[in-house]
């Protein structure tokens, strides 16, 4: 990769590729930690947030809007989940035309052994190029940028 930068570009032209390119490089080191427990980055995030929820279930219009990928095809994701067996669909008690999302027990099981391993692959890679301070600093103008998108 190479962030296109040259003198035709402005300096927050440069801070944009250079994010953008950074992004793309943490999200290659979550995808390779996640390789090994078969999952993608977004259904890692569909388990954390499910486990999270327990035990209240959540619909998949609630796992959308919390989800970090924004991903059109939720429900795909969630059926694939189901077919391995990490999540479980059940009908709403009060509602029958809504359904229920859980996280299963191998589901949770997963989650226990897979978290630790994505927080180590992010971990080392902000640990060995930001200090304390630094990563104080980033998150402060990431958040400022993300506010005015929002």
């Amino acid at each position: 990769m190479g962030a296109v930068i040259g003198k035709k570009n402005g300096v927050h032209e440069t801070a944009y590729f250079n994010l953008i390119e950074t992004s793309s490089l943490i999200e290659m080191k979550v995808k390779e930690a996640l390789k090994n427990f078969g999952l993608t980055h977004p259904q890692f995030n569909i388990l954390k947030i499910l486990n999270g929820s327990r035990p209240t279930p959540l619909s998949a219009s609630h796992v959308k809007e919390r989800m970090l990928f924004k991903n059109p095809d939720v429900t795909r994701l969630i059926d694939r989940l189901v077919e391995k067996g990490f999540v479980l669909r059940r009908p709403c008690q009060e509602n029958r035309r809504k359904v229920d999302l859980h996280i299963s027990k191998k589901g949770e099981e997963l989650i226990l052994k897979a978290t630790p391993v994505v927080k180590k692959s992010i971990h080392d890679f902000f640990k060995n190029e930001l200090d304390a301070n630094e990563a104080r600093a980033l998150n402060d103008y990431l958040t400022r940028i993300k506010q005015t998108l929002n």
